[in-house]
């Protein structure tokens, strides 16, 4: 998404999985003297990256309020992302108007004056850092609860007692294991192919998979149709414009009937 500091012309990520902002030091620099409290964030293990109070600045021409944020190595943010990034917006980007993922590619806000035609919905529910989560994901024949993660660039990561559990039942397919980056460090953990999951009306086959400390979405699964992420509707309005394909196979989507709403 656009992101405008001091008059600078950025370009940042959107990580819904974030709870604050990440930005590099450069990025940080460009607040002048409206940044404070530099803090170590003890939960990383890295005394380097530290979390900053930051003011206000404009995404999308939009006001964002006041925050806060963490330095993180860029590059690593780059090599997630695949392309020149400045930063990353945390998830109370969504808080400021309804966000439209566009096959994951693009993030916009929505305005709601236009409708927005769907033929799907699933329900979030937001924790107390204003994460989101959503109910509406059945995989392995049973509900779970996972994170809406778009700073995710798999499929999807479940947690490692009902990974095992799903490898012990035969849905995942465990094809080894890889390294997986984030921007504070990386972590060695499992991978495979689960059999399929619905979210929602929508159900996906052969969908790869991550071990993880715990459930959460990715942007893989979410590149499949268009998504309107609205948190104070607490809801995700889902658009299956066509067939779709994942590690070769096409994916099965359930939809229902086509209908137009507006966002609140």
């Amino acid at each position: 998404m656009p992101v405008s500091i001091g008059g600078n012309s950025l370009l940042f990520a959107l990580d819904t999985g974030a709870q604050v902002h990440g930005m590099a030091e450069e990025t940080l620099q460009l607040f002048g003297s409206n940044v404070s409290g530099a803090m170590p964030v003890a939960d990383t293990g890295d005394s380097k990256v530290k979390l900053y109070a930051v003011p206000g600045f404009h995404v999308a021409g939009q006001l964002s309020r006041k925050s806060y944020a963490v330095s993180i190595d860029i590059r690593r943010l780059e090599m997630i992302a695949g392309k020149k990034l400045d930063g990353m917006l945390g998830v109370h980007a969504l808080h400021m108007r309804p966000i439209l993922l566009r096959h994951g590619r693009e993030a916009v806000f929505w305005d709601s004056k236009f409708d927005f035609f769907h033929n799907d919905e699933v329900h979030l529910f937001l924790d107390r850092y204003g994460c989101v989560y959503t109910n509406d994901f059945v995989v392995g024949g049973s509900q779970e609860f996972a994170l809406l993660d778009t700073g995710f660039t798999g499929g999807i990561c479940l947690s490692t007692p009902l990974f095992d559990g799903l490898v012990a039942d035969g849905q995942i397919e465990v094809t080894g294991t890889e390294t997986y980056i984030t921007v504070y460090g990386d972590a060695e953990v499992r991978t495979g192919t689960l059999r399929s999951l619905r979210i929602g009306k929508t159900e996906l086959q052969d969908i790869p998979v991550t071990e993880s400390d715990s459930s959460k979405i990715g942007l893989q699964i979410l590149a499949n149709f268009d998504a309107l992420i609205d948190v104070r509707c607490q809801r995700m309005l889902i658009r299956n414009t066509k067939s779709v394909w994942t590690l070769g196979k096409k994916v099965v989507q359930v939809s229902g009937k086509a209908v137009s709403q507006k966002p609140q």
